[in-house]
């Protein structure tokens, strides 16, 4: 993976991690992959606001 460069949504990457330990295990090397923005995809939100006096505020 090239850190210097953007990431580009959708796209598949691989990370390799070096001299990660594990549970106190001696270190390790561990590759995994992934998708960007995967989980993130856009959809449509609804956002509500209650403007009422009614939430007990005092006033």
């Amino acid at each position: 993976m090239n850190t210097q460069a953007p990431l580009t949504e959708g796209a598949d990457y691989s990370v390799a991690c070096f001299s990660v330990t594990s549970g106190g295990n001696g270190p390790i090397n561990d590759t995994d992959t992934f998708t960007h923005g995967k989980g993130y995809e856009q959809r449509a939100i609804h956002v509500g606001h209650n403007k009422t006096r009614e939430g007990g505020d005092g006033c």
